[in-house]
């Protein structure tokens, strides 16, 4: 953990390796409906890619077997990649700022000491950073196109990805986040080339961590009912779920690019 005072009263860390089967399941949480910082986004609706209705079925039950064989091989390129450039993301992070951020568990928090949480959310919410620091957390993203760079990152940072880090920032009581972008080819003799980065500062923005924080509550606490057996899943109107939400209704986000290559 860190040395910061304020975190470890916010929140606590629990000491798994990302990406292993005990960090799978214990994401998850207790009745499998805890929420993190890949699926705010579309809990909260802001996800253009998943639906409401979609992410409640996928957490619950699991998302169903992919049909299409290309969309599942490029899914899963993506992923791969995104996992083998990320500590490239990372040190190159470092050598821009001098920052230095480390690799951790999942942090839930703990709302008798954080503002940003009520009852029972320690059940609700969780996150797992790419890097945490003394002062400053980071996320990297590591697309692997320049046309998901492009659209997702450098016209303007997509909405799911600032519920993100707000999830992030909120659990971690941090005023503001460090989201890396990095670009990278990877050549035949498996080295990668690195073709474009961006370093942007956002800030917190209470207004759209309340807008982003109460939708995915509601949906916590319907997969809640749903989970434990209070509630069963014919009883849930997945059309009202699906409320769709004008990008004008939602609060902005302030960030500013830091460097860029």
């Amino acid at each position: 953990m860190d040395d910061d005072n304020k975190t470890l009263q916010g929140c606590v860390e629990l000491n798994v390796k990302q990406n292993t089967d005990e960090w799978q399941n214990a994401r998850k949480g207790f009745l499998g409906v805890q929420i993190g910082g890949s699926g705010i986004g579309a809990a909260a609706g802001v996800n253009l890619h998943c639906k409401r209705s979609t992410y409640f079925s996928n957490h619950l039950w699991g998302e169903p077997e992919e049909k299409d064989k290309k969309e599942k091989e490029r899914k899963e390129a993506a992923f791969r990649h995104g996992h083998l450039c990320e500590p490239y993301n990372a040190t190159l992070y470092t050598e821009w700022t001098g920052n230095q951020v480390r690799e951790c568990g999942i942090h839930i928090p703990v709302p008798a000491h954080n503002p940003y949480f009520q009852e029972k959310d320690d059940l609700y919410f969780a996150v797992s950073c790419d890097r945490i620091g003394p002062q400053i957390d980071l996320e990297c993203k590591c697309p692997v196109s320049a046309r998901s760079f492009k659209q997702y990152y450098e016209d303007r940072i997509d909405l799911s990805y600032l519920a993100q880090v707000h999830l992030q920032m909120a659990v971690r009581q941090r005023d503001c986040i460090h989201f890396m972008v990095t670009l990278y080819e990877q050549k035949p003799n498996n080295t990668y080339l690195l073709r474009k980065a961006i370093l942007y500062e956002i800030e917190f923005s209470q207004d759209f961590w309340q807008f982003i924080y109460r939708r995915a509550r509601d949906l916590a606490e319907l997969m809640w009912l749903v989970s434990s057996g209070e509630m069963l899943p014919s009883e849930i109107d997945k059309d009202q779920l699906d409320l769709d939400t004008e990008i004008g209704d939602i609060p902005a986000v302030n960030y500013r690019v830091i460097r860029r290559l």
